[in-house]
């Protein structure tokens, strides 16, 4: 049986940067993945887009933590080396409605602290990107754009190499406690170990750990989508991200766009 101060449970992004800060601290650490490799669900497959925070409601964890590593990013990313660019966003849009909406996420951002969104005409917009279309945008230059895979791939690499053990193909099938040996007790398919902390960072997985640990019916939000990738010699055709109100439609770079419906493109904003 193997023994760890702390053992994390998920190789995706926010599990490899748990696992990185930990490694900071005389912890022994490790963490267990049930696919073969890191970033094999969610945290490779999603839009790339590093946001700045104003869609979330003020005073929430989700604004503090988006807003905050939104700031630190350029930092993290030369740290561990991984692409990065903030290529900015224009939330575009065409009517009085529109641009209620528009104003009301610029306040929202504007309470999270949010800095530099600007509303710009049709003008600027023309000038920052000529595909973007729209009357008016909110413009947003704090966003950015990187590879979710390679980020992932960083943070563990960096994390392993500060002392922190990954387990992979090590699915959790049950988790108790040892009120003896104040440890809890996780079991995999193919081992046992023992630690006296669990960190659930099990993504679409996390409520099963949950129920493991002894807190069931943990909420989980799922979101479905479809990609479409394009050659990549189109990319100077569209030279930043844009926010289409209503259509709702995202251009960044590397040229990825994500259908939710028949021409409705990704990032969805709840109107």
């Amino acid at each position: 049986m193997m023994s760890y101060d702390v053992i994390v449970i998920g190789a995706g992004v926010v599990g490899s940067a748990v696992a990185r800060e930990l490694s900071r601290y005389q912890l022994k650490t490790a963490v267990l993945e049930k696919e073969l490799d890191v970033a094999c669900g969610n945290s490779s497959r999603n839009t790339g887009m590093l946001h700045a925070g104003f869609t979330y409601k003020p005073g929430s964890l989700k604004a503090e933590c988006a807003v905050e590593g939104n700031q630190e990013f350029d930092q993290v990313a030369k740290e561990l080396g991984v692409p990065f660019k903030r290529t900015g966003k224009l939330v575009v849009g065409f009517t009085d409605h529109d641009r209620e909406n528009i104003l009301k996420y610029k306040a929202i951002g504007e309470q999270n602290g949010v800095q530099g969104m600007r509303m710009i005409d049709k003008d600027e917009i023309n000038r920052i990107d000529p595909n973007a279309g729209g009357e008016f945008a909110m413009y947003v230059p704090s966003s950015g754009i990187l590879d979710p895979m390679q980020y992932t791939i960083g943070l563990a690499e960096n994390a392993c190499q500060n002392g922190v053990k990954f387990h992979f193909g090590q699915k959790v099938t049950g988790i108790t406690r040892d009120e003896a040996k104040d440890v809890w007790v996780v079991k995999t398919e193919n081992d046992t170990f023992e630690t006296k902390w669990v960190i659930n960072c099990a993504g679409m997985y996390a409520s099963e750990i949950s129920e493991m640990l002894g807190y069931p019916n943990y909420p989980v939000k799922g979101f479905k989508g479809e990609y479409y990738v394009l050659d990549k010699r189109q990319e100077s055709s569209f030279p930043s991200r844009f926010t289409r109100l209503r259509t709702i439609r995202v251009v960044s770079l590397p040229m990825q766009l994500r259908r939710w419906t028949a021409m409705c493109w990704w990032d969805r904003i709840p109107m």
